[in-house]
Formats: structure tokens, sequence, C-alpha cells
């Protein structure tokens, strides 16, 4: 405020969020281990991937899907690539 007065100077005002503005972030994924690093104060998150399935094989996948324009088969080839994506909460 550099030395004015809320109220009397200047007036604040809440307007709440603004379009593709956030609440919070989201800093770990359910399905990621918190390990710790050389330094005390620093930490990395390991992601626990599902290597069952190669990059190339979803990509066809994915591809296929997109080509038929079959949109449940892409939204479950997507929850198979990023396990956090929940087509349900988008439809």
């Amino acid at each position: 405020l550099s030395g004015l007065k809320e109220g009397e100077d200047i007036d604040i005002e809440f307007t709440g969020l603004k379009p593709g503005e956030k609440l919070y972030e989201e800093v770990q994924h359910l399905g990621e281990v918190h390990m710790p690093t050389d330094h005390k104060q620093i930490f990395r998150f390991s992601a626990q991937v599902d290597l069952d399935n190669s990059l190339d094989e979803m990509s066809l996948k994915l591809s296929e899907a997109i080509q038929s324009r079959n949109i449940q088969q892409i939204k479950s080839v997507m929850q198979a690539i990023v396990p956090e994506y929940n087509p349900h909460q988008n439809d």
C-alpha cells in the first residue's frame, strides 16, 4: 500500500477469480513419492510409472482413437497415459 491507509486513501475491492486463475497449485500428485536430495530443504517427487505400455504403443492407440473420432476411446487412452485425468470431470 506504500504508506496509504486502506479505506481512507485507497479502497481494495475483491473481485474473485479471473478466467483461468487458480486458487491453489497442485505440487504433488497422489501417485508420486516424496524423496530427499543431498540438500536438506530440497525434495524431489518421483512418479510411479506403469511401464507395461510403451509410449509408442500409447501414442498409436491415441492416434487411432483421434482418427476414428471416438470420444470415449480418446478419453480412455488419455486416462491410461495420465492416471490423474478424470474424463467425467469435463463432460
